[in-house]
């Protein structure tokens, strides 16, 4: 197995796009799966599946050799209504307890999941989050039990606010979120962070807020 392989499940965008898009500048080996083609050059350390997190066959062919799997999984507001993310986490779970075990799943979650809860803006913690996308946190705290319940190694992200604004490098990793309120943090800063943490699993079984 390549020391320097991760598979990115959701890749077409966003911070799976950014993921992506570093991992492949530093040197990493990338496997992806996405619903939509990649909008970056092929290179020969990139290889691109098409196809759903839904299916077993996809995501297998896309974890098999990889050490971390990044999991950066994403719908529409209007697709709230679903139970996408925890069916999608669970195959996923369940294709790397059959196919490659040791690998490291690190998971891409939300400001309001699980514990954090309340520590976005005033406005989004009570209405953004409670009124336009319950059903859809109701959900991302399926995907966080499923993935604490899970015998892998294992790690979440829950990012702040994202941005489309550049690299920067300079962001909080907080465990303890008291009196902590989560702020803006551009998509390449959330994919350096996942990249370093494939790398050096300094919060292998815990959740943080980064952002």
């Amino acid at each position: 197995m390549n020391t320097k392989t991760i598979a990115v499940i959701g890749a077409s965008k966003g911070i799976g796009l950014a993921t992506t898009s570093l991992a492949l500048e530093r040197g990493w080996k990338v496997k992806t799966l996405s619903r939509s083609p990649l909008p970056i050059p092929l290179l020969p350390t990139l290889t691109a599946h098409l196809g759903s997190a839904l299916d077993p066959e996809a995501v297998k062919n896309t974890i098999v050799g990889a050490n971390t799997i990044i999991v950066t999984l994403g719908l529409p507001i209007q697709f709230s209504h679903c139970s996408f993310f925890s069916q999608a986490t669970k195959n996923i779970i369940d294709a790397m307890l059959g196919w490659n075990p040791k690998a490291y799943l690190l998971v891409v979650t939300g400001i309001g999941a699980g514990d954090s809860k309340g520590h976005g803006s005033f406005f989004y913690a009570y209405f953004t989050r409670p009124f336009l996308l319950r059903a859809l946190y109701k959900d991302k705290d399926r995907q966080e039990n499923l993935v604490k319940k899970s015998a892998l190694d294992w790690s979440i992200c829950r990012p702040g606010f994202l941005t489309n604004g550049p690299l920067t490098g300079v962001y909080r990793v907080l465990e303890d979120l008291t009196d902590v309120r989560a702020e803006n943090i551009s998509r390449f800063d959330c994919a350096d962070y996942l990249i370093r943490e494939a790398t050096y699993r300094n919060y292998l079984k815990k959740t943080t807020l980064v952002g």
